[in-house]
């Protein structure tokens, strides 16, 4: 691959935004310089290219414990380029980069989200997402009302009782006389 360029004016060239996705590995830059006179002089330059993304975390668990706190953890990656993690709900990056294989999270609002973590190595190639893993965050009591009979109402032999709640997980209600 040969990039040129002229100089117009003054003493410095740079080559931006060259696009390096096609190359992985080790790489030696050479650039030659010729003057007016056709002399030349010729420096190299080696560096690394990483284009490669980390491993893959694996064996994500997510666990909702005292109503609203979710704890996810996972296992350490064996790639040694991956240098940190990053935890996502539903689309949102919870974590930033951290370098721990575990994340407590209090307070998460009530849903169903889908959680996933993705290892980051120390150039900021990011892994594809682990598995994904759906959880409720349920930690609301039933909104439940009583609408027949209504408050204080008088009757005489046979009541009957019609209540209304607006969650769908209700899976039983129990009527008592106190």
């Amino acid at each position: 691959l040969v990039l040129s360029s002229t100089v117009v004016s003054g003493n410095r060239i740079s080559f931006a935004n060259w696009d390096s996705s096609a190359f992985n590995g080790d790489a030696e830059f050479k650039l030659v310089a010729v003057d007016n006179s056709g002399n030349s002089a010729e420096v190299s330059h080696h560096v690394f290219i990483d284009n490669s993304a980390p491993a893959i975390p694996t064996g994500l668990a997510v666990e909702v414990s005292l109503g609203n706190t979710v704890t996810s953890s996972w296992q350490d990656v064996s790639d040694t380029q991956a240098v940190s993690y990053q935890l996502w709900r539903s689309g949102i990056n919870l974590s930033g980069n951290i370098e721990i294989t575990e994340f407590i999270e209090t307070g998460v609002p009530d849903g169903t989200y889908r959680y996933s973590v993705v290892s980051v190595d120390s150039i900021g190639n990011i892994s594809a997402p682990s598995v994904s893993v759906p959880i409720v965050v349920d930690s609301r009591a039933p909104d439940l009302t009583i609408i027949k009979p209504t408050q204080y109402e008088e009757f005489e032999l046979s009541l009957g009782f019609e209540a209304v709640f607006t969650d769908k997980d209700v899976v039983s209600i129990q009527l008592s006389l106190v």
